[in-house]
């Protein structure tokens, strides 16, 4: 997954500190089984909840957030009509996103619209795909929780695209997946 490899390669400090870690041995236990089942080294996983943890879920428990299900979050939206699931969608990004923004990254900036799409990801709210072709930078966000979701993240980051970095994004979606496109000089 495109996601899972930018992952991997922020993962990658540009220097190494050694730091030894005693760990219960069931987590050691659990972290070896992982290993051979990701074909992946314990000390990558070990980085890799390191990320995790200084990148969102720390900052994500001073902020509030609960983790739900996705199932959940799927049939919540499933009681709002398409109207109603456009107007949470402004909402959110319309009230909560500045105080988001400022929290998470400190500034309010285009670049903090990108940052949300690769965060949500982390979040393991979907995996996604990038790349930039002829000056178009495209994200495919592949949640799998139905058209309503797609009409949520449509709306979503159609309105932070617009608000924070005063373009209007191209974006079509399909029912469990989303095509954000935006010029490439929005870094």
């Amino acid at each position: 997954m495109e996601s899972e490899k930018k992952l991997e390669a922020r993962e990658k400090p540009k220097k190494v500190v050694t730091r030894v870690v005693r760990l219960d041995e069931e987590i050691d236990k659990s972290l070896e089984d992982i290993s051979r089942k990701e074909h992946a080294s314990v000390n990558f996983l070990l980085n890799r909840l390191a990320y995790k943890y200084v990148e969102l879920d720390y900052r994500a428990s001073k902020f509030g957030f609960i983790m739900v299900s996705s199932s959940f979050q799927k049939k919540l939206l499933e009681y709002l009509s398409d109207e109603k699931v456009r107007e949470l969608a402004i909402w959110d990004a319309e009230n909560l996103a500045e105080e988001f923004f400022r929290f998470f990254f400190q500034t309010i900036e285009s670049k903090d619209v990108i940052k949300t799409i690769q965060l949500h990801s982390l979040a393991g709210h979907y995996p996604y795909e990038e790349q930039i072709v002829d000056g178009t930078r495209s994200f495919v966000l592949k949640h799998n929780r139905g058209r309503k979701q797609s009409i949520f993240y449509q709306e979503y980051f159609g309105c932070l695209f617009r608000k924070i970095s005063k373009v209007q994004a191209i974006i079509e979606s399909t029912e469990d997946q989303v095509l954000i496109q935006i010029p490439q000089s929005i870094e």
